[in-house]
């Protein structure tokens, strides 16, 4: 089988970029796969279909997610097409496929934009419903997500499989000593991942009870974009450590900027617990429910370590695996307290992190791009019986 891989490309910074590629690395590890992964960009629509005929593409695969107008509009291209190749889909955002559509490209203003969308976003809806029926399958990475896509675009359950987050395994270590409470805060530096609000709650927790903080020792780390590279006084990053400092918190913390890939999992390992208070976004919020699935997550899984989780997204469907614990989005004071409880329950950090640890094994990477193939085989099976059974009727 061919498949052409649709997705944000291996350059860019970001984790929709990062789940591609691994999909692609377990596809051509398998041997039985060939995958071309153009860039979208150049990939128009005049050149698409000249482009599936000359390769002898058998299945088409599309990463969605993170508004990806590039990938979404060639989608709708293509399954208006009417193509012999399976299309099938990852949304990696439900409860939409794209959210908003750049309909006025000329528009700078952050603040129209915003508006544009909302007056637009039932257009959006009937294109990204017209996609959801026409392509053969669809993938989310959470329950909740495939419920709320379900729900959203009211389609056949039975087209939407939900194939959890796959999870980066590495071998078991035992947690840190107890001289101080390390906890990491991991993922790409974007505004809405709740790097303020930990701050906040360090801030709070010196007055409170800082006897804890005393004891915190935070790390932010991630992935930046080539801006916090250059040490640009206005770079995200440089923001924070300001912030952070305004707030006389910033000897407790360390930032690490683009952590090598072979090193995440050590990182992690270096930490009692990973902390993500992600926020809930209130732009979004005006357009439907974000239920995706958190990369990270599937580090921290495969990395053995417990969490303190904000309900934002979809992460409440893996709190209930006691792997650690959750708070309100955007609440200091229930992430201020939820720190101290984590603290206070020190005890159960080994089995939160074997918990998790259990997750990572169910989900590691090959056996989830197995999944995947033996999805796609499915489809192309049941749509080589199909046409055996019209010509059978003629």
């Amino acid at each position: 089988m061919r498949i052409l891989l649709l997705a944000p490309g291996v350059k860019e910074r970001n984790g929709i970029s990062d789940y591609a590629s691994m999909l692609e690395h377990c596809f051509l590890k398998s041997g039985q796969y060939q995958v071309l992964r153009p860039n979208v960009a150049s990939l128009d629509k005049s050149r698409v279909l000249d482009y599936l005929s000359e390769h002898d593409i058998d299945h088409i695969h599309v990463e969605l997610g993170g508004n990806r107008v590039a990938e979404f509009l060639l989608l709708e291209f293509l399954v208006g097409c009417q193509l012999t190749q399976q299309i099938t889909v990852t949304v990696h955002d439900p409860e939409r496929l794209v959210w908003q559509l750049p309909y006025i490209k000329a528009v700078k203003s952050a603040k129209i934009q915003k508006m544009l969308g909302l007056l637009t976003s039932p257009l959006t809806y009937y294109r990204e419903k017209k996609v959801c029926q026409a392509v053969s399958g669809l993938i989310t990475l959470t329950e909740s997500g495939r419920s709320a896509l379900v729900d959203r675009y009211k389609i056949n359950a039975a087209k939407v499989q939900y194939i959890p987050h796959a999870s980066w395994l590495a071998e078991q270590q035992a947690l840190p000593s107890l001289e101080h409470y390390r906890l990491l805060c991991f993922g790409y530096f974007y505004h809405g991942k709740g790097f303020e609000d930990l701050v906040d709650a360090l801030s709070r927790l010196l007055t409170q009870n800082k006897a804890v903080a005393e004891k915190l020792r935070i790390t932010f780390a991630g992935g930046s974009d080539a801006d916090v590279l250059t040490g640009k006084p206005n770079s995200y990053v440089e923001q924070l450590k300001n912030y952070a400092k305004e707030h006389k918190v910033l000897d407790y913390i360390r930032f690490e900027q683009n952590v090598p890939e072979d090193q995440i999992a050590s990182l992690i390992q270096q930490h009692h617990l990973v902390i993500l208070p992600y926020k809930k976004s209130k732009k979004l919020s005006l357009l439907g429910e974000l239920k995706g699935a958190s990369g990270v997550l599937g580090r921290v899984f495969g990395a053995g370590r417990g969490v303190i989780l904000s309900n934002a997204r979809a992460l409440p469907d893996e709190i209930k695996n006691d792997i650690g614990l959750m708070f309100e989005s955007g609440d200091i004071g229930e992430l201020t307290a939820a720190i101290s409880s984590a603290v206070e329950q020190s005890d159960r950090w080994a089995t939160w992190g074997e918990n998790a640890y259990k997750i990572g094994l169910s989900r590691e990477w090959d056996s989830t791009a197995k999944t995947f193939l033996d999805y796609f085989e499915s489809l192309a099976y049941t749509s080589g019986a199909d046409k055996e059974q019209v010509v059978n009727n003629v």
